[in-house]
């Protein structure tokens, strides 16, 4: 899919995602930060896989780093597996707790930073939902098989993907008004 779809699913994933955290867990600030972390996190994350390919929104971004991860892998290779987005985001969060890198952060951003890895790790996961709509689908269980699976055959840049976005656009004014008390 393209990077329409892939934001308005990262949207859709980040604004989820908050209703039930913000419900869920306590943080010690609003709503509307615990909101922007999510949604800035699952936005990332939403075009993080991508960057395997040179051409996508962020591999324009990241030119080198895209450059050496489509020489490397190719596109729909490690980016595009869930265990190795999961093994990131893990590493991220060890990162993150047991200081290795010393960015000087009070202990009281971890459960933000947290939030945040746990975003982007939601955001690249509606990504690779969205690319197993596709025929080329996503290599699920790579690196223990480069074999592509998929669960439709929605055409990249299509008709059929112009409604799914419509869709999830629906979904998210939905989301939106019930979240706000409209609905």
């Amino acid at each position: 899919m393209n990077k329409p779809a892939h934001i308005t699913a990262g949207i859709a994933t980040g604004l989820v995602t908050s209703m039930y955290v913000i419900d869920d867990f306590s943080f010690s600030s609003t709503n509307i930060a615990v909101t922007s972390i999510l949604m800035a996190s699952t936005f990332i994350g939403s075009v993080f896989p991508d960057i395997d390919h040179r051409g996508s929104y962020i591999g324009r971004k990241f030119k080198i780093t895209s450059f050496i991860i489509s020489k490397t892998v190719g596109h729909r290779g490690a980016t595009h597996s869930p265990l190795v987005l999961f093994l990131l985001s893990g590493l991220l969060m060890f990162i993150s707790k047991t200081g290795i890198i010393n960015l000087n952060l009070p202990e009281s951003l971890l459960p933000y930073i947290y939030l945040g890895i746990g975003g982007f790790f939601l955001g690249s996961i509606s990504h690779l939902l969205l690319d197993a709509l596709t025929p080329a689908g996503i290599p699920l269980f790579y690196p223990f098989t480069k074999k592509s699976v998929n669960i439709a055959r929605i055409k990249t840049g299509g008709f059929g993907e112009k409604i799914f976005t419509l869709l999830i656009w629906i979904g998210i004014g939905l989301m939106s008004a019930h979240y706000i008390g409209i609905v």
